[in-house]
């Protein structure tokens, strides 16, 4: 999808994803990002972490977004959550996620935010499902730690809302 010479592209090269067997084997890791490519004839930043929420399709078309990230701890803004990218260069975001087995056929999504939160899709079964990621960001600068771990301002921060196109993927047993 592109806006405004800004294109966004989700990531996931593993489009089969083979869930956990047991509660005990522990979690699936799964590949995940979206690439931003500037277009534009002006270097810009753009923000991660809270501006990129799944959207996840169920087999029976119905799309769940999660509203809000979890977390038991989240780290303040860092200069490099805003990577700047010149003219005809691309960032990429690229939190990851994992698949674990909670109950019996049941398994949940996880998507890493990057900040120490994720998002978090449960109660999902074997079949096929469809995610894209927004991008929204309305603030064209903000306070950030630098890399000397004072306090500065950086601008320049593309603003806009966009949604990248679905992709499907399946979850499926190791014995299929």
């Amino acid at each position: 999808v592109e806006v405004d010479g800004i294109r966004f592209e989700i990531l996931m090269p593993e489009r089969e994803l083979v869930v956990p067997e047991k509660l005990s084997d522990g979690r699936k890791l799964l590949d995940l990002g979206i690439r931003i490519t500037n277009n534009t004839t002006t270097p810009l930043r753009f923000r991660f972490h809270d501006a990129i929420t799944p959207e996840l399709m169920l087999p029976n078309g119905q799309i769940i977004r999660e509203s809000s990230q979890w977390s038991d701890w989240l780290i303040g803004y860092e200069e490099s959550d805003f990577p700047l990218a010149m003219p005809g260069d691309d960032v990429i975001f690229s939190p990851g996620g994992s698949i674990q087995k909670i109950e019996d056929n049941q398994f949940e999504l996880m998507i890493w935010v990057g900040n120490g939160g994720s998002w978090r899709f449960n109660r999902l079964q074997l079949g096929n499902y469809q995610i894209r990621l927004e991008y929204s960001n309305d603030a064209v600068k903000v306070k950030v730690y630098g890399e000397d771990g004072k306090k500065k301002v950086i601008d320049n921060i593309w603003t806009g809302k966009v949604f990248t196109s679905f992709i499907a993927f399946s979850l499926v047993d190791q014995f299929i």
